[in-house]
């Protein structure tokens, strides 16, 4: 009798202790600082896929231009922890403050406000999810995806918007700053003969 009354409340100790460390790691999840750009929108829809594995700091981002009034539709579908009953995914979708997205953003040092999310709309534990969101202003914007407590798996993101346009990269940027004080360069150039 009393080897089960142990065996009772060391299973209930742990049972307590379980769902405490699922609720405040389920409460406690935010947007991670910007690790990497895995995707840039450059069609109307998008769809990016891949394979995720768990990371406390490598989370996929994508980013894209959007115009303020635009219907902003974002789906991610996934397979993180499929068949247990503790992991799911997390869907975010931020504004980048200053329209240019840069490994370290965040929302703690204000490079980066949430505009949406979603981590709890689906019966699926959790694995499908979806934001739709009227963008106030425009700009560049991100998403970011993650697991919840740990999951890892497959994912298809699909970004879809009237008005969604592909960022330029920091490479073609500069190529076309270069060549326009190329061309001040040439205008400048006094004439042989004049």
């Amino acid at each position: 009798m009393r080897q089960s009354i142990q065996t009772i409340l060391a299973r209930s100790v742990w049972c307590a202790a379980t769902l405490l460390v699922c609720v405040t790691a389920h409460a406690s999840h935010t947007p991670a600082p910007i690790s990497d750009i895995d995707g840039v929108v450059i069609s109307n829809p998008q769809v990016f896929s891949g394979a995720y594995t768990q990371s406390a700091t490598d989370h996929p981002w994508f980013v894209f231009n959007g115009t303020v009034g635009s219907m902003i539709e974002v789906s991610l579908v996934t397979t993180f922890g499929a068949g247990t009953s503790n992991q799911g995914s997390y869907l975010w979708l931020l504004d980048v403050l200053d329209n240019m997205p840069e490994v370290g953003d965040s929302i703690a040092n204000g490079q980066l406000s949430l505009v949406a999310e979603s981590n709890n709309n689906d019966t699926d534990l959790f694995l499908n999810q979806s934001i739709s969101f009227m963008l106030g202003s425009s700009g560049v914007f991100a998403v970011q995806i993650d697991s919840w407590l740990g999951g890892s798996g497959n994912y298809e993101l699909t970004i879809r918007g009237a008005n969604v346009a592909s960022v330029p990269e920091p490479g073609t940027l500069a190529l076309v700053g270069l060549a326009m004080a190329g061309l001040a360069a040439v205008a400048r150039r006094p004439r042989v003969g004049s």
